[in-house]
């Protein structure tokens, strides 16, 4: 039982995590296509390049895909291995199994590695904005353990119905 408390406590704060990271990606999205509209306008019809745009660009374009990757990873979007028919369902069981534990490889890049290069940008700025590059950086360590998270919640639920067995014919 207290199994099941703990797995519905990781489910409540990752149901939290992935709200903020619907809302941040979506504002993050939302910046950078607006900036990059506006320098497609200043540069085609207004004749001038503003450089503050492409480190905006990039920042937005930066954290937008690192947090919608680790959306992708909670509602199982983001890898998918389908290779064998539907019919095995305990092989693709098993095959989901190995997805998950794979993607713990790419958390320990994104998470400790992810610090350590955010780490080292404290003190590099960014060339026209002149923030340090950290920012830009950090998207890597978050990325990596909202995917440690939900990771560990579809680890648990593939077990869970990998031990189930297949499902019953109809």
């Amino acid at each position: 039982m207290e199994r099941q408390s703990k797995l519905r406590y990781l489910r409540r704060v990752n149901d939290a995590l992935q709200r903020g990271l619907n809302f941040f990606g979506i504002i993050f999205f939302a910046i950078f296509i607006s900036v990059v509209f506006l320098q497609v306008i200043s540069r085609n019809y207004l004749r001038i390049s503003m450089l503050w745009i492409q480190e905006v660009a990039l920042f937005c374009f930066i954290w937008s895909v690192f947090l919608g990757g680790a959306i992708a990873v909670r509602q199982r979007q983001h890898y998918i291995v389908e290779i064998f028919p539907a019919r095995m369902v305990r092989l693709n069981q098993l095959l989901d199994l190995f997805a998950d534990l794979a993607l713990f490889g790419m958390v320990y890049i994104l998470l400790p590695i992810g610090l350590q290069f955010t780490h080292l940008g404290i003190n590099r700025l960014s060339r026209v904005l002149l923030v340090p590059q950290a920012y830009f950086f950090a998207a890597f360590p978050v990325a990596g353990a909202c995917i440690l998270l939900f990771g560990i919640e579809n680890l648990i639920d593939d077990i869970r119905r990998l031990r189930a067995g297949p499902p019953a014919s109809t």
